[in-house]
């Protein structure tokens, strides 16, 4: 008899497990789950929960009837009862929390909070296991709940624009993470931790107030992007160098005095912005980064450069504005395939002969510099349409500049010229020619006015 018990029990216990995990859907993919119906009222989705895998209560969504959501300030509990839900958005409202039933969406994958009033979660989140993406920027969260752990399928979390004043720990134990957006908030550091998010390719720091990297930061070896701007940066670990996978790399309004020998090892990087720092100089290694084509030196301290920024041969583009360059080294020339040369506002007395070189340029902007002579190799530059050359100590420019075919705008002013090259007229594309606060002739301005009467011509 008791045997008959224990076997009615058994199989009563299965045929349970086994209705029960009949209810809950198999999880999709993006495009599986992009292709079901979005509901845009919780009633309606209460009506029918075994069919609800989208559900869209942002106060942009729309419900049943066209109109457009209201704002919500609670999420009932009965949330929870809609066992198939796998993408849920309760962005753009006003929601201070949430209710312990979220725990209860098991198969959810996706789960915007994005600008709402959220102060803190509830330890429930730790029970959506399959959760892949959060997005939580925007709400006034100071820290994470520890269950936070357990959400080892999440591949993206997105905290900006909150009140963090410290690094959540818990996100170190994230191991599976590839994407953390943390920016915008008040962090003074980073936790040494942070170098077990090995799997992490996308890294967004920026507008805190962080004051060093952990050497640690070497250990994430597959990090693509990292954006550390609007910090107080001072120095980097000599262990940025081990990341071989980057490619994106903003460390722009920061306080960087020097960049560290080890980036030779960051041949990966496409793009570099360390513009308003106050760099003095450029370690020699910077020519291995022979990848990069977009690099931004603006506004720092640099008196000089390296000749092996000529090894950078794929740079498209290079600011070196609003630095204190004495001179620029010859091997410049290399830099075979920029458009634009921006060297405004330095100390430049004088311009290398090889400049005429660089045959690719179309813009060359020297404006506020001490100049007092151009290279008759300038002549070369046939592709040129605009030279922006104010604000230096021009006496005279060379006869070679006729040769300039393609120049459509020179800017002069503010230099000590009396007249233009006679053979000026050679260059027939010219439609503009600011010669502002210069010694012109009366009679050079007519000689002007008549070779280029459609122009705009200021005097």
């Amino acid at each position: 008899m008791k045997k008959d018990i224990f076997s009615f029990t058994l199989i009563v216990g299965i045929v349970f497990l086994l209705s029960t995990s009949s209810i809950y859907a198999q999880l999709l993919d993006s495009a599986s789950l992009a292709s079901k119906k979005i509901y845009n009222s919780l009633e309606e989705a209460l009506t029918e929960p075994d069919k609800v895998y989208r559900l869209d209560l942002s106060s942009y969504g729309t419900d049943t009837w066209g109109e457009q959501n209201s704002t919500l300030s609670e999420l009932p509990e009965s949330i929870g009862k809609l066992f198939n839900l796998q993408e849920l958005d309760l962005s753009e409202n006003n929601l201070t929390t949430l209710p312990n039933a979220i725990g209860d969406l098991k198969n959810l994958q996706y789960l915007y909070l994005h600008s709402n009033k959220i102060k803190s979660l509830p330890i429930a989140i730790g029970k959506l296991s399959n959760l892949r993406k959060i997005t939580l920027e925007a709400n006034r969260l100071i820290d994470l709940p520890k269950e936070m752990a357990n959400l080892t399928n999440l591949l993206s979390l997105d905290l900006d624009h909150n009140s963090f004043n410290e690094f959540p720990l818990v996100i170190t134990q994230l191991v599976n993470l590839e994407e953390l957006s943390i920016h915008s908030n008040s962090l003074q550091s980073l936790p040494g931790e942070i170098g077990n998010l090995r799997k992490l390719k996308k890294l967004e720091i920026w507008d805190n107030r962080i004051g060093a990297l952990p050497e640690e930061i070497g250990s994430l070896v597959n990090l693509q992007m990292l954006d550390a701007n609007s910090n107080l940066l001072v120095n980097l670990p000599n262990g940025i160098g081990n990341l071989t996978n980057l490619t994106f790399l903003n460390l722009t309004q920061n306080s960087l005095k020097r960049l560290p020998t080890s980036i030779v090892g960051m041949k990966k990087l496409i793009e570099i912005d360390l513009s308003y720092n106050a760099l003095e100089a450029l370690p020699q290694e910077i020519g291995n980064l022979k990848a990069v084509k977009s690099l931004d030196l603006t506004s720092n301290q640099l008196t000089s450069l390296p000749a092996e920024i000529g090894n950078l041969t794929d740079i498209e583009q290079l600011d070196l504005n609003a630095n204190k360059l004495k001179s620029i080294p010859k091997e410049i020339s290399n830099l075979k395939k920029i458009k634009e040369l921006v060297l405004f506002q330095n100390e430049l007395t004088s311009l290398p002969t090889e400049l005429g070189n660089m045959t690719a340029l179309v813009s060359i902007d020297l404006n506020t510099n001490l100049l007092t002579e151009l290279p008759k190799e300038i002549g070369k530059l046939s592709n040129v349409q605009v030279l922006v050359l104010w604000g230096n100590k021009l006496t005279q420019l060379p006869n070679d500049l006729c040769n300039m075919e393609g120049l459509m705008a020179i800017e002069l002013q503010d230099n000590q010229l009396m007249k233009l090259p006679a053979c000026i007229n050679k260059i027939s594309n010219l439609i503009k020619i600011d010669l502002s606060n210069n010694k012109i002739s009366a009679a050079e301005k007519k000689r002007l006015t008549d070779l280029f009467p459609a122009a705009q011509l200021d005097f």
